[in-house]
């Protein structure tokens, strides 16, 4: 059995570290990670820290008025399936929907829910960076409106 499975891990190839993921035309995705945030963004706090994430991340205007309907401009709101400034349903992306999974992990760093709900400067980044990964790829339409 040994013998087997050596004889058939010597037909893998090893990945090229450096290849990534296709980028959008339109150059929709970063082609690195975003950077960290500073700590405490300009001191803002609310929907002006909210809107401060949104902006980072490339996100229309629109989401900041998405972001008071859904959390009242708080990461660490929760319902019954989602999370966070913008209440996206984090598990189901992850689990589901490759198109969305790739990115969130390769782009956003995103391993669960976790990631992106909570009071710290990267989940907060994280929750905003996953808004954009869906967002670019179906636009409003996981908020209903597109």
């Amino acid at each position: 059995m040994i013998n087997l499975i050596v004889a058939l891990l010597s037909f893998i190839t090893p990945v090229d570290s450096t290849l990534r993921p296709a980028v959008r035309v339109g150059n929709m995705y970063q082609e690195t990670p975003l950077p960290p945030p500073p700590l405490n963004p300009e001191g803002l706090i609310g929907c002006q820290e909210m809107e401060w994430y949104r902006s980072y991340v490339g996100l229309p205007e629109i989401f900041d008025g998405l972001g008071w309907r859904e959390s009242n401009c708080r990461n660490d709101v929760r319902t019954f399936c989602c999370y966070g400034y913008w209440q996206i349903y984090i598990s189901l992306w992850l689990q589901v929907n490759s198109s969305y999974r790739e990115h969130l992990i390769d782009r956003c760093g995103i391993t669960g829910v976790a990631s992106i709900y909570g009071l710290s400067d990267r989940q907060k980044l994280a929750n905003a960076c996953a808004v954009k990964v869906a967002y670019d790829i179906s636009g409003l339409t996981p908020w209903r409106l597109g």
